[in-house]
C-alpha cells in the first residue's frame, strides 16, 4: 500500500505498466477466444488492482497539469497526500466534499474502465480502419435525440461486465464522458469546473473508444455490401482471349470451364479437343492452384465459400475425367497425391483470405475518398 509521504515519481512504473500489459494481454486473448467467463474475471481483477488505479490517477492528473501548462501557462501540482486520498476514495467518492476531486475521480474511473475494455474490443477491430477513423470526429452529438440513440446503441453493444456497462451508461446519460483537454475556463484555484460545451473538446480515451465500437457495425455492413456487389470487368487472360465476367450470373462458371479445358486439353488440326499429354502429372495440382489463384484475383470481387465449393467441384470432376483418359488410376497414385492436395488446399485458402481482405480495404478506401 502507498503511504501518504510516498513520492509517486519513484514508484516502480516499469513493473506497474508491465503488470497492466500482462492483464490486458489476457483480456485480449480471452476476447479472441470468446471465453467470456475468463474475460470478465480478468477485467474485474484489473479494475480492482492497485496498479491500474495508480496508473489511472497518474495519467489523469498528468493531463490536467499538461492542459494548464500549455493553455494557461500555469503549473499546478497535486501533492502526494491528495493522490493517496483519491486512491483510497476512488470507489467511495461520495464521502468527499471537494467537488473538484469528485470530477477528477469520475475521469480517473473512466480511464480505469478504458484500460479494461480496450483490449477486449481491440481484438474485434480492424487495424487499418481503426487507424483511419481515429482522428475523425464522426459522432457529433448536437441534440437530445442523437445523444439518446447513440447511448442506447452503445449500451446494447456493451453486453458484458455489468459494472463496466452500468458505469458507462451513467456517464453517457449525465454527459460525463469528457477529458480535461480544452476545458473552457476551468479553474483549479477557485475549486470549480465551469461549462465546457462551447469549446472544441478533444474527446477522452473512453469516448473515442466508444466511437470506434459504433463503427464496427458500419465496417461489417460495408464488408457485407462488398460481398454482394457484382462488378463487370474486362479481363485479358494469358491464353489471349477476352472474358467478360459478371458475378450476378454464371459467366464465371463458363470462364472456369473454358480455362480448365484449355489447360487439360488442346485443339487439334480438325478443331477437336484432345488430351494434352504433355502435362506432367506431378506438377498438375500445382499448376491448377496457380490458375485458381489468378482466376480468383482477376475475376471475382469477393470470393465466397459457395463460390469456392463450386469451383473445387468443377476442378475435381474435370481432373478425374482427364486422369481416367490419360492414365490408369490406382491406389498408389491416389496416396501419392494426398499430401500435395492438403498443401495446395491450404495455400489456396490462405490466398483466398488475403485476397478478400485486400479487396475489401481497397474498395473501402476508394469509397471513403469519393464521399
Amino acid at each position: 500500500m502507498i503511504s501518504n509521504n510516498q513520492n509517486w515519481d519513484k514508484l516502480p512504473w516499469i513493473k506497474i505498466n508491465l503488470r497492466i500489459l500482462m492483464l490486458q494481454k489476457k483480456i485480449y486473448i480471452a476476447s479472441k477466444k470468446c471465453n467470456l467467463y475468463y474475460l470478465y474475471k480478468v477485467q474485474n481483477y484489473l479494475m480492482n488492482s492497485n496498479e491500474a488505479k495508480v496508473l489511472a490517477i497518474h495519467k489523469t492528473l498528468e493531463y490536467i497539469s499538461r492542459y494548464y501548462n500549455t493553455y494557461n501557462k500555469e503549473q499546478y501540482v497535486v501533492n502526494n497526500y491528495d493522490k493517496v486520498l483519491i486512491l483510497k476514495f476512488l470507489y467511495y467518492f461520495e464521502y468527499l466534499k471537494n467537488q473538484i476531486f469528485i470530477k477528477i475521480i469520475e475521469n480517473i474511473k473512466q480511464y480505469l474502465l478504458y484500460l479494461c475494455i480496450q483490449p477486449e474490443w481491440k481484438a474485434k477491430f480492424s487495424k487499418k480502419i481503426d487507424h483511419y477513423f481515429y482522428d475523425l470526429d464522426l459522432l457529433k452529438i448536437n441534440n437530445y435525440t442523437k445523444k439518446y440513440y447513440f447511448n442506447l446503441h452503445i449500451i446494447q453493444k456493451l453486453r458484458g461486465n455489468k459494472f463496466i456497462t452500468q458505469s458507462i451508461k451513467n456517464w453517457l446519460h449525465n454527459n460525463h464522458c469528457i477529458n480535461f483537454d480544452h476545458i473552457s475556463k476551468a479553474s483549479f484555484q477557485k475549486n470549480e469546473m465551469k461549462d465546457y460545451s462551447d469549446t472544441s473538446i478533444i474527446l477522452s480515451y473512453l469516448y473515442r473508444f466508444l466511437n470506434k465500437i459504433i463503427l464496427i457495425d458500419y465496417n461489417w455492413y460495408f464488408f457485407y455490401n462488398l460481398k454482394n456487389n457484382f462488378i463487370l470487368k474486362r479481363i485479358k487472360s494469358k491464353n489471349n482471349y477476352i472474358l467478360y465476367i459478371n458475378e450476378k450470373n454464371n459467366i464465371y462458371l463458363y470462364s472456369l470451364h473454358k480455362i480448365i479445358k484449355l489447360t487439360l486439353y488442346r485443339i487439334n488440326h480438325f478443331n477437336y479437343l484432345k488430351i494434352n499429354s504433355s502435362l506432367k502429372k506431378n506438377t498438375l495440382l500445382y499448376k491448377f492452384s496457380i490458375i485458381l489463384q489468378e482466376l480468383y484475383k482477376l475475376k471475382l470481387n469477393f470470393i465466397s465459400l459457395k463460390k469456392v465449393k463450386i469451383t473445387c467441384f468443377i476442378v475435381n470432376k474435370s481432373l478425374h475425367h482427364w486422369l481416367k483418359k490419360h492414365i490408369k488410376i490406382n491406389n498408389y497414385f491416389i496416396k501419392y497425391k494426398k499430401n500435395y492436395i492438403n498443401i495446395y488446399n491450404d495455400f489456396l485458402n490462405r490466398d483466398i483470405y488475403n485476397q478478400n481482405i485486400n479487396k475489401y480495404y481497397v474498395e473501402y478506401f476508394l469509397f471513403l475518398d469519393n464521399r
